[in-house]
């Protein structure tokens, strides 16, 4: 019986992994070609651009969603129904802080005002130069989403 479920509990594991793996190889595919083709600086123009119609305040507001608070916020209400859930997503922040916090120092890749005109530049809140890769803003973010499919 025991045996019966958790071999139905891993082939509903690999079911969901064969959902998501598409996604990852298509995000790949584009990280490959960015790469290949040299396209961070046209991206970034282009996306900085953008806050010239849609204004600062959206810009401003968006980059609150990759706050470490505001993740916890939005997993606190689930602490009651769907405890596992909850320790799952603080097990997993606290893997990504590491490895964000690790890598950021040792990468150490400069930030747009460091290498681009900043007088062109769209620029939102303090203008910081130096350890851009890994985003720790992404990283949660990202964090947050791979707990809730994980639980879908």
């Amino acid at each position: 019986m025991l045996i019966d479920y958790l071999h139905k509990e891993s082939l509903d594991v690999k079911k969901r992994n064969l959902i998501v793996l598409p996604d990852i190889v298509v995000l790949l595919l584009l990280l490959v070609i960015v790469c290949l083709f040299h396209l961070n600086t046209t991206l970034f123009w282009n996306i900085n651009r953008v806050s010239e119609y849609t204004g600062s305040f959206l810009w401003a507001n968006l980059t609150i969603l990759g706050d470490a608070l505001v993740a916890a916020v939005v997993i606190f209400p689930f602490i009651r129904k769907k405890p596992q859930l909850v320790w799952t997503a603080l097990m997993a922040a606290v893997v990504a802080a590491l490895l964000v916090h690790t890598l950021k120092p040792l990468l150490d890749v400069a930030r747009p005002a460091d290498v681009l005109d900043n007088d062109l530049m769209n620029k939102i809140g303090p203008v910081l130069h130096r350890r851009a890769f890994p985003s720790g803003h992404t990283a949660t973010i990202f964090t947050l989403i791979g707990v809730f499919v994980m639980y879908v």
